[in-house]
C-alpha cells in the first residue's frame, strides 16, 4: 500500500470529566479533518477504577462516594451528550451523521456490584433513545452497541484476576460490531434506536432487548463476524 492511501489517524489524549473536553476533541478534529460524520462513545471506566479487586471483592452501593459516583456519570452520560451536543448541528446541515453509544447488557445495568458502572450505562442508553426520536427526520441516526463480554483492555484490572484468554480481544469483535451497527439498513430508517447485542458468549446471548421505536431491526448485528453480510450502504 502506497503512503499516499494509508489510513490517516488522529489521536487525542484528553480527560473527559472536564467540562471542555468535548469542544477540544471537536476542535481538533475539525481542524484536522473539516467537517465529523460519525460519533461512537465509546470510552469507559469500571468498578477497578475505585477498586482493583472488585472481582473478587464486589462493591456496595454505601460504599461510593459523590465523588466516585459523578466521576463514573461524568465519562459514561455526561461526556456522550457534550460530544453529541457539539456536533449534532452540524451533522443536520449535512443532512446525515451516525451516532453510536457503547453500552452494556441489561445484567450488568442490574448487577450487584456495578453501583455506578450499570446505573451511568443505563442512563445513557435512556438518553439514545431520546436523541433518536429528536433527530428523527434530520438524516442523523443514533443506535446502542451492547458488547458481549469483557474486552481484554487495561480497563480489567491485573488484580482483578479475570482470565484475559477469555476475553474479548481489544479492538476485535467489538470493532466489527460497531460498523456493523452503523451499517445496517434498517438502522438508517425513521426514528428507530437499534440496539445491536454482540453475541460473545451464552451470558451475552440472554442479555438482549427489544429494539426502541416504531419498528424492530430486522437485521440484526447479534454476531459482529456477520458483519460482511449487512447491505452495502455508505457509513
Amino acid at each position: 500500500m502506497s503512503e499516499a492511501r494509508l489510513p490517516t489517524f488522529l489521536t487525542i489524549q484528553t480527560d473527559l470529566t472536564n467540562d471542555s473536553a468535548a469542544e477540544e476533541i471537536t476542535k481538533v478534529t475539525r481542524d484536522r479533518f473539516g467537517r465529523i460524520d460519525i460519533l461512537v462513545n465509546n470510552a469507559g471506566i469500571g468498578p477497578g477504577a475505585i477498586r482493583p479487586d472488585s472481582w473478587q471483592r464486589p462493591l456496595k452501593f454505601w460504599e461510593i462516594t459523590p465523588d466516585q459516583w459523578r466521576r463514573f456519570v461524568a465519562v459514561h452520560t455526561t461526556a456522550p451528550l457534550t460530544l453529541a451536543n457539539a456536533i449534532v448541528p452540524e451533522m443536520m446541515r449535512q443532512g446525515w451523521g451516525r451516532i453510536v453509544n457503547v453500552t452494556t447488557s441489561l445484567g450488568t445495568m442490574l448487577n450487584a456490584g456495578s453501583p455506578t458502572y450499570g446505573p451511568s450505562k443505563a442512563a445513557l442508553e435512556a438518553l439514545s433513545a431520546i436523541m433518536a426520536k429528536d433527530l428523527d427526520g434530520t438524516g442523523v441516526t443514533v443506535n446502542v452497541l451492547v458488547p458481549g463480554g469483557v474486552t481484554n483492555t487495561p480497563m480489567i484490572s491485573d488484580e482483578a484476576g479475570f482470565d484475559r484468554a477469555q476475553a474479548d480481544p481489544a479492538g476485535g469483535y467489538g470493532v466489527a460490531a460497531a460498523v456493523a451497527c452503523l451499517r445496517c439498513r434498517r438502522q438508517s430508517d425513521g426514528p428507530t434506536v437499534s440496539r445491536c447485542s454482540l453475541g460473545y458468549g451464552a451470558a451475552a446471548r440472554r442479555s438482549g432487548r427489544e429494539s426502541w421505536g416504531a419498528s424492530s431491526m430486522d437485521e440484526h448485528c447479534d454476531n459482529a463476524r456477520n458483519a460482511e453480510s449487512f447491505s452495502e450502504e455508505r457509513v
